[in-house]
């Protein structure tokens, strides 16, 4: 008897619909608290085994696989059941159950499964399912830990001109409120995805073309998402040495990395769960790992100067290794039908390999001058290329072995990573010299001028499965995304410090803030909306320390660890007179006189220093007394004051005409003194903590509302005073958020200034009443 599986799908697919348009629910497993974690509630599962039956749990997982397999674009009853689904507050219902399975993870490749037909037949259906897709990927990690927080950590920074927002505010109420920085728009997905804390030293684009993973130094794999660049749940750690190779296998469902720490590790690419143990075998680091193309094997190429072979599903070493260069394998790859392997080495050549015996094939590849960093298979197995420390690519004949044509040159330094374009029509490289190339395939001729962007070496370069972009990993720590046929960066450019601030300063009328970094510029930012104004300033040659404002704000002072201070002109940027010298060691601290005839500055070499702010020239002799550096300088309001705090722990006070100490040391502080400085109306006070941020407080709002004037933790989370879950931010506004006592100004475009409003914000206890009794 023939079956109709196309008709039992479509069966299935709407029954399930109708189980979840049925039986999900608010706050389905009656949680109490949204401080708590899931992992905290001692008995959800009974709860769970209580209100969401195996019915349900299956169809929150398998609605749309089902659903994918019809073909039918005119049942009614199947539309239906869809568009009551999608509708709010369904979706977030279902969004809570995963939460609760703990299947967050699936949450988006479900959605992804929806037929495109189906979407289409009504145009709000498809609205609504690209913002829950949206809405997962951003808010991923608060949906994972707490079910509540699906409501209380997502809802309020939902873009205001989406269909969820206009849906759920009908719904939802009490909800933090974003009172400034609300988005519009989910936006473009970023031109480079940050996160890492070191180099990232490899990348891969998922089978699919949905995921992009990296690796870094920083111990870590990352997972992206490859349309919003969103990083997808946490960093995968497990390593304890810095990653060095990732790949995704061919069916996209594992995820490999080599090491540091001489092992390769397997990852499951949906959970970022680890997959078996660390395959050992290696004595020395991993530089890099591949899939075999049917998936059965991994290959690992070694510091070791060996080549293992691993079988995917189980872990074991297969065979012996393979023998034969005199240096480290710093690349190896399989050919595309799999019969072949390839590796390059710091012994300057490139071996084939058998990939069924470990045999070597042939001779070994020799042309190249410099330690070979990459090796490539083009797309039909019949030409590989080879990147050099010798600044150039090489084309070989995959089966004799023989070069072919020139070397391509262009690059000014080593080349790091090679690359084929899927249809092998282009060639992509990544240097030292912080710029990737891209070369016709056929004749070795650059194409198109060098992709620019990247402050550091580039580590890693790959194609997207369909060609249509490149992505890059860099020692700066960021992922670039490319347009593979321009050679453009793909969304906005991030501009700001590229390193941390050491020091902010209001401007006398309040309308301009001035930030000094370790990048070495300072930058101008408009006080009211946190945007740069005009270029950063330059001219120091170390770190920037320490910055002021004339009493008039008509300049600008800097001291630098290159032991001078520098005049700006706060109107145009532009340098005014020489710089000050004197001191003999870095300068950590400068400020004004009120009256602005005097700069003092304090520095390194546990001296304070008077200036004629006039003419530059030093007035009177050191103010000496503090036993380590002096880390902040201030005038009295009054002017007859200086005081100076030190790394001695102390904090001194000067006659500011004679020089002379004033009392004794104040010895209270238990550590260094910090800078700070206040704005002119004294009803602010602005530091710079080395998060890369600038903060201004209101120091009344500050201590009568502390209780709600918190920072996000390394996973984005604001906790209550006894550790609960408060809310949850999305990592773009991390750096530029606030509460009513705190004013954030991000420094790099990627972030943006968010001030909340908690006035009615329902959370803890009293977390469901965010619900409306009528809705």
């Amino acid at each position: 008897m023939a079956i109709d599986t196309e008709r039992a799908h479509r069966d299935v697919g709407v029954a399930c619909l109708k189980v979840m348009t049925l039986g999900l629910r608010f706050n389905i497993c009656g949680i109490e608290s949204s401080f708590l974690a899931n992992r905290d509630i001692i008995d959800l599962p009974s709860r769970m085994d209580e209100n969401l039956s195996d019915a349900l749990q299956y169809s929150c997982l398998h609605w749309s696989d089902h659903l994918s397999h019809v073909q039918e674009t005119e049942d009614g009853e199947m539309v239906a059941a869809l568009d009551t689904f999608t509708k709010v507050p369904r979706l977030l219902y279902w969004m809570e159950a995963l939460s609760l399975m703990g299947k967050v993870g699936v949450g988006d490749s479900v959605l992804r499964r929806v037929p495109v037909w189906l979407k289409c037949l009504k145009i709000s259906m498809e609205e609504r399912i690209k913002d829950a897709l949206k809405f997962i990927l951003v808010f991923q990690e608060a949906i994972k830990t707490s079910a509540p927080h699906t409501y209380i950590s997502g809802l309020g920074f939902i873009p205001t001109d989406t269909v969820l927002w206009r849906h759920s505010s009908g719904v939802f109420k009490n909800l933090l409120v974003v009172e400034k920085g609300q988005k519009k728009s989910w936006g473009a997905p970023p031109s480079t995805l940050r996160g890492h804390t070191g180099s990232v030293s490899s990348v891969a684009c998922s089978p699919d073309r949905r995921r992009i993973i990296s690796g870094s130094y920083d111990y870590t794999i990352r997972i992206w998402d490859a349309e919003t660049g969103d990083a997808i749940g946490k960093p995968l750690e497990g390593h304890t040495g810095g990653i060095h190779s990732v790949a995704y296998s061919p069916d996209g469902r594992h995820i490999i990395s080599g090491s540091d720490d001489c092992t390769i590790r397997m990852w499951d690419a949906e959970t970022g769960d680890a997959v078996g143990k660390p395959l050992e075998g290696h004595t020395d680091l991993i530089w890099s790992v591949a899939y075999s193309p049917d998936g059965r094997r991994i290959i690992s190429g070694s510091n070791d100067y060996t080549i293992h072979m691993w079988d995917a599903e189980t872990g074991d070493a297969v065979g012996k290794p393979l023998e034969g260069h005199t240096g480290g394998i710093c690349s190896v790859a399989y050919s595309p039908d799999g019969r072949h392997i390839i590796s390059g080495s710091y012994d300057y050549t490139i071996r084939m390999w058998d990939a069924e015996t470990g045999d070597a094939v042939g001779k070994p590849l020799e042309g190249h001058t410099g330690s070979i960093s990459s090796v490539a298979y083009s797309p039909d197995g019949r030409r590989i290329i080879s990147g050099s420390y010798d600044y150039t690519i090489r084309m070989w004949d995959a089966k004799t072995g023989d070069a072919v044509g020139t070397p391509l040159e262009g690059h000014t330094d080593s080349i790091s990573s090679v690359a084929y374009s899927p249809d092998g029509r282009r060639i992509i490289s990544g240097s030292d010299d912080k710029t990737i190339r891209m070369w016709d395939a056929e004749t070795g001729a650059a194409v198109e001028e060098p992709l620019e962007g990247h402050t550091d070496w580039i580590s890693s370069v790959a194609y997207s499965p369909d060609g249509h972009q490149i992505i890059s990993g860099s020692g700066d720590g960021i992922i670039r995304i490319w347009d593979a046929e321009s050679g453009d960066a793909i969304g906005e450019p991030l501009e700001g410090h590229t390193s941390s601030i050491s020091s902010v300063a209001y401007s006398p009328d309040g309308r301009r803030i001035i930030s000094g970094s370790y990048d070495r510029t300072i930058r101008m930012w408009d006080a009211e909306t946190g945007d740069a104004v005009g270029k950063p300033l330059e001219g120091h040659t170390s770190s920037i320390s320490s910055v002021a404002y004339s009493p008039d704000g008509r300049l600008i002072i800097s001291g630098s660890y290159d032991c001078t201070i520098r005049m700006w002109d706060a109107e145009t940027g532009d340098t005014v007179g020489k710089p000050l010298e004197e001191h003999t060691d870095s300068i950590c601290s400068v400020a004004y006189s009120p009256d602005g005839r005097r700069i003092i500055s304090g520095s390194n070499d546990y001296t304070i220093r008077m200036w004629d702010a006039e003419t530059g020239d030093a007035v009177g002799k050191p103010l000496e007394g503090h036993t380590d550096s002096i880390s902040s300088v201030a005038y009295s309001p009054d002017g007859r004051r200086i005081i100076s705090g030190s790394d001695d722990k102390t904090i001194r006070m000067w006659d500011a005409k004679t020089g002379d100490a004033v009392g004794k040391p104040l010895n209270e502080h238990v550590d260094g003194v910090a800078d700070v400085t206040c704005s002119l109306d004294s009803y602010h006070i602005i530091s710079s903590p080395n998060d890369g941020t600038i903060r201004i407080l209101d120091p009344a709002s500050y201590f009568s509302r502390v209780d709600t004037c918190f920072y996000p933790d390394s996973d984005g989370w604001v906790r209550h005073p006894d550790g609960g879950l408060l809310f949850w931010v999305p990592e773009d506004c991390r750096n530029g958020l606030s509460c009513p006592a705190v004013l954030t100004i991000p420094t790099t475009g990627h972030n943006r200034v968010v001030r909340l409003n908690l006035e009615a914000f329902s959370h803890g206890s009293s977390w469901t009443d965010i619900k409306r009794p009528e809705a």
